[in-house]
């Protein structure tokens, strides 16, 4: 993400989304009543009644709307910005409007009041734009998954599963097919996604066999794969190797990794009964008390507190006040599930309450 304008003695902020990453980032910070600006496009209003809406030619132009709508959808990777329009051609002022978010195209967003997490989500954006694009392939014996890592957490996965049968020369090496449909899928995906990084997890000889042959097939990848030992394959292979700091050695302070043993931790002390609390109530007990280190909660917990208009901005100030310690993950890793199961909000404790 880059930061073109900035100035928020006027609540204003202008930046560019390069990747989509940006997108849930920008989903994040953005709230019903904000003003956003962008070029966009929209059928002029007088145009006849009797053409079709699809057949209507659109006009560019640059429209402000006050949302009342965000839409995030993950399986296109599609973020849609809804409200009135507030500034723009005359005509068009107080119809409804829909921005397509679009990499590499300004977006304004101008608040009465920007929050520091807010803010600082947009830096950590800046800052990991920068970061390379990472792909984990965790394979045990037969099964092998493919999985992008994102700032959010892992994109989608692909599942390839060693086929039966016999190849066309009469031959039955599983092996062989199973290893050349995972190099397909490799080549693919860092064409696409531009891949910097391979992390090759999995228990046993089968990744180093895996090693083997991709380097045999493209010796230039050697230089771009790291190996992790994990206990399986699968997903769950792939959240071990983030879990054991596979990712952390690339992106040396990984907000993945970080989250992972945020909350590894978090559960150690819960189980012990030792110094964490969890729920909305037992965390603000333990505020009054001055005895937070560090409060955890989740995206989306902090969106619907602020959406619900409760007092969780004062909280999280009482926290900073006292010395504490916020701390915002996400909510589509498996960490920020796991919180997300303990109600969205829990703290690490100076002393048990």
């Amino acid at each position: 993400m880059q930061i073109r304008h900035k100035n928020l003695e006027e609540g204003v902020l202008k930046i560019v989304p390069e990747n989509v990453d940006d997108y849930w980032t920008i989903r994040n910070i953005i709230e019903n009543g904000d003003y956003v600006r962008s070029l966009t496009f929209r059928s002029p209003e007088d145009a006849d009644d009797k053409i079709r809406p699809e057949g209507r030619k659109k006009q560019a132009i640059k429209l402000t709307i006050e949302v009342n709508e965000i839409e995030y959808q993950d399986f296109s990777n599609r973020l849609r910005i809804s409200g009135e329009i507030r500034e723009g051609k005359e005509d068009y002022i107080g119809r409804h409007h829909t921005i397509n978010v679009e990499e590499n195209k300004q977006l304004t967003i101008k608040k009465e009041n920007w929050k520091k997490d807010q803010l600082e989500r947009i830096e950590t954006a800046v800052k990991e734009s920068k970061k390379p694009n990472i792909l984990v392939i965790a394979i045990e014996e037969g099964e092998a998954t493919l999985g992008t890592i994102q700032r959010h957490g892992i994109g989608e996965t692909t599942t390839i599963k060693s086929g039966s049968g016999k190849n066309l020369d009469g031959s039955t090496n599983k092996r062989k097919d199973f290893f050349g449909e995972i190099n397909k899928i490799l080549k693919r995906t860092t064409q696409t996604k531009n891949i910097n990084n391979i992390v090759l997890a999995g228990p046993g000889f089968t990744k180093d066999d895996l090693y083997k042959y991709l380097i045999d097939k493209t010796p230039e990848l050697k230089q771009k794969i790291v190996k992790e030992d994990t206990s399986s394959g699968g997903e769950g292979g792939i959240h071990e190797a983030i879990k054991r700091g596979a990712i952390q050695r690339i992106w040396k302070e990984s907000r993945i990794t970080q989250e992972a043993n945020l909350i590894d931790k978090l559960l150690t002390e819960i189980a012990k009964n030792g110094k964490a609390t969890y729920g909305k109530e037992e965390v603000e007990r333990a505020i009054k008390l001055g005895a937070v280190k560090k409060l955890i909660i989740t995206e989306n917990t902090l969106r619907e507190k602020r959406q619900e208009g409760t007092e969780i901005e004062n909280l999280l100030e009482k926290t900073t006040q006292q010395g504490g310690e916020n701390t915002v993950i996400s909510s589509k890793f498996e960490p920020g599930e796991k919180l997300e199961a303990l109600g969205g909000i829990a703290a690490l404790l100076r002393f048990k309450t």
